[in-house]
């Protein structure tokens, strides 16, 4: 191995070019980047500062993981969510800088935790590109300011993997053997630390890892040595694969079989990837903007190469590979801040290429004269189209400096904290009478109540959106029914109220069928009257309640592959509807995004259309709808009849879409069947 590694990454003549220089930073350098993060940490505290309680649904994720680690609750091993253990950790360690340790308390302490993260690894990533002196990097951390790059929580995610990156390129640049394989782990490392943050960046490394050592390397240095030099890494992360499973399977007799931590991965971001596409958020003309970055940092790579060596566009390649893995985010969860994030790593590796010896005076030729005015201008352009950019930045600095925002006081403010329960939650659920032993799962998604209320929070899945395919939603059951004997209160907040947002439209019974029919036969309400805060306690049934299904005969006009129209053979008032269907996609969804279907009913039967995202690809499925008025919801858990208006006939149509969502390529309504029949009256 060693033989093959000793090809050094040197230009023809035998010398080094300023692209491979493997100086470690200089005084000046490390001085720029001290600064910066520091004043890059007290931006951060002023926008930590706590206001008035407020409960979003990203803020009951944070705190919902601090507080099941502090249950010994692991992500991965006794829960599954999107973020995995070491973010839990992370988040964790929050608590400790509150005097009430409680997660809610602590929330202003974990988002300036992950924008400190967010500092600290860029940080790292400007001292380990040898190709930045001091004037390099003070430009760049200005053009970062500017633009509120890595502002977002999930900053450090992004920058995890522009780290893997730079590790790539110093293993593939390393002057001799010993410290290429050193780079190589230390590759590997990040890679496994960057999915123990989120499993989906394993993912993204591993693909990444596969353009940098395969293709690029290849190119650079032989197939031999591209291989060898990516088998460390990828090894890495399987033997770190190995070592979680193993350590999950002998850490709790709860767990199931030894790849259930991979296995329920992969589900969570299936589920991401099939149910959670949202519209692209920006106009024609500022999107053109925001690819055009993009387009000149990839035409740039090809001159680099081409001018000076294929060697000297290690960096560009290795930040490349990462940027195009990534700006595939964006074209799922297509918001504003998902677009963003998506293209953070080209705007980075972008930044990293305008800044560049942009004011070196030294040594000037007119080419590079001409070829600093284009960079320029490009970055010019770029202040010009990112949304985000302003100096909000310089402001907060200022605030500190001028004296607006006392760091002491605002640091005491947030270490002493302390919100009560009667602050954030209904009267109703602070008064009633709880078993403050027994878990208490907060349904679909609300796990701040737990919380607040000081009891042991159970949550199969982090958010039950999350459970975006069958296999989640059994592990969510049987851990539902598992506890169930030994104890369990449920809150259910209804969907389309003041107490819950349905996540994009969808109501959590049709995301999750299988545990709302779970919860629909083993539940009951604790009390029958309305609750105007629109959160419901619901108590374990004595015996299951068998549930009751009525075919509803139909009839189908089909009006395209994807669209028709369903007329019953006779008119019902039933309020609450099974739809056995099937929905199949073309190969295409694995580029852009799963667009779901609408059901329209008449205006008096439902206001607004009722939305279904596929459960399951190319194979049956079921899924529950709601016709009933969305604060009488709650009347499903009792035996009391619920008012309901008769309907006879729905449409159904791909929902709404954008150039890149994926269109169902044909829908099949299997059957039609009402729950509960006897409920429901005109």
């Amino acid at each position: 191995m060693s033989a093959i590694l000793m090809r050094r990454c040197i230009t023809p003549t035998g010398e080094e070019t300023p692209f491979t220089s493997r100086h470690w930073p200089n005084a000046a350098k490390i001085v720029v980047v001290f600064i910066f993060t520091v004043l890059w940490l007290l931006v951060d505290l002023v926008r930590a500062q706590p206001g008035p309680p407020e409960i979003k649904l990203d803020d009951s994720i944070f705190m919902a993981n601090a507080a099941l680690f502090q249950q010994d609750a692991v992500s991965g091993r006794d829960f599954h969510f999107t973020y995995g253990p070491l973010y839990q950790l992370f988040l964790y360690s929050a608590t400790h800088l509150t005097a009430t340790h409680s997660p809610f308390d602590s929330y202003p302490w974990m988002l300036f935790m992950c924008h400190a993260a967010s500092a600290v690894l860029i940080s790292i990533i400007v001292l380990l590109i040898d190709q930045l002196d001091w004037r390099d990097a003070m430009l760049l951390y200005l053009s970062l300011a500017f633009l509120d790059l890595f502002s977002d929580v999930q900053g450090f995610r992004i920058a995890i993997t522009l780290l893997m990156a730079v590790l790539a390129y110093r293993s593939l640049t390393a002057s001799r053997a010993r410290f290429q394989l050193f780079w190589a782990a230390l590759t590997g490392i990040a890679c496994l630390m960057g999915q123990l943050v989120s499993a989906e960046l394993a993912v993204y490394a591993a693909i990444s890892l596969v353009l940098i050592f395969v293709l690029f390397g290849t190119w650079q240095f032989g197939a031999k040595t591209a291989l060898t030099l990516l088998s460390i890494p990828l090894g890495v992360l399987l033997g770190g694969n190995i070592a979680i499973s193993m350590a999950y399977k002998s850490s709790s007799s709860s767990y199931g079989s030894f790849l259930d931590y991979q296995r329920y991965a992969y589900d969570i971001m299936r589920s991401y990837q099939v149910a959670a596409g949202l519209q692209w958020p920006f106009s024609g003309s500022r999107t053109i903007g925001l690819f055009v970055i993009p387009a000149f940092t990839c035409l740039c790579f090809a001159v680099v190469c081409r001018r000076h060596s294929l060697k000297a566009g290690t960096l560009l390649a290795c930040l490349l590979a990462v940027s195009l893995v990534s700006v595939k985010t964006s074209f799922v969860r297509s918001d504003g801040i998902h677009v963003l994030n998506g293209l953070t790593p080209f705007t980075f590796t972008f930044l990293i290429l305008g800044t560049r010896r942009l004011f070196n005076v030294h040594h000037v030729t007119f080419r590079g004269m001409r070829t600093r005015g284009i960079r320029f201008a490009m970055l010019c352009f770029l202040w010009m189209v990112w949304p985000r950019h302003g100096l909000a930045a310089v402001y907060d600095v200022w605030r500190i400096a001028d004296g607006e925002v006392p760091i002491v006081r605002t640091v005491k403010s947030l270490i002493s904290r302390k919100t009560a329960a009667a602050q954030i939650l209904p009267a109703s659920l602070i008064n009633a009478s709880y078993d403050p032993s027994s878990p208490m799962l907060n349904f679909p998604y609300q796990n701040y109540i737990a919380i607040a209320l000081q009891r042991p929070l159970l949550t199969p899945v982090l958010q039950s959106y999350a459970a975006g395919t069958e296999r989640l939603q059994r592990f969510y059951v049987s851990q539902l029914e598992a506890q169930r004997p030994h104890g369990l209160d449920i809150t259910y907040a209804l969907d389309g109220t003041s107490a819950s947002w349905a996540v994009d439209g969808v109501h959590a019974i049709t995301r999750a069928p299988i545990i709302f029919e779970y919860l629909l036969a083993a539940f009951e309400l604790r009390s029958a009257e309305r609750d105007v805060s629109n959160i419901y306690l619901l108590k374990p049934r004595p015996i299951n309640r068998k549930l009751v299904f009525e075919d509803l005969p139909f009839h189908l006009k089909t009006t395209g592959r994807n669209t028709g129209e369903i007329t019953l053979r006779s008119p019902t008032s039933c309020g609450l509807l099974r739809l056995d269907l099937q929905m199949t996609y073309s190969p295409m969804t694995l580029l852009g995004k799963v667009v779901g279907i609408a059901l329209n009913f008449d205006e008096q039967v439902a206001r607004h259309p009722v939305v279904i995202v596929p459960i399951e690809m190319e194979h049956p499925f079921h899924v529950y709808l709601s016709l009933i008025e969305a604060s009488s919801f709650y009347q499903v858990f009792n035996d009391a009849p619920i008012a309901t208006t008769a309907w006879s006939r729905f449409s159904f149509a791909p929902w709404k879409s954008d150039w890149l969502g994926v269109d169902p390529s044909g829908v099949e309504i299997l059957k039609i069947q009402c729950v509960e029949p006897q409920l429901f009256t005109q």
